[in-house]
């Protein structure tokens, strides 16, 4: 420590103690950098099962066409109505 401003007592930092900060800062936007990534992968993994889901062809819910009767089958039954 040293005296400086009128006997006011000044810390100096040490080279060890800025490559502490340094290391302890780059961890950090590390850890930012690595949820950034996830949360913009997961908005596009949301954002592709949303188009997927529109995407996909609806079912077909109209019923199959009247089996058509032979004329045996006519004759025997009658006249459909």
């Amino acid at each position: 420590m040293t005296l400086r401003n009128g006997g006011l007592p000044v810390m100096l930092l040490t080279r060890s103690f800025h490559k502490r900060k340094d290391v302890a800062t780059a961890s950090s936007r590390q850890r930012s950098s690595n949820m950034l990534r996830a949360t913009r992968l997961t908005l596009a993994g949301l954002i592709v099962l949303a188009l997927g889901a529109c995407a996909t062809q609806q079912p077909d819910l109209t019923a199959p066409p009247a089996k058509r009767l032979d004329a045996k089958t006519t004759l025997e039954s009658g006249p459909r109505r």
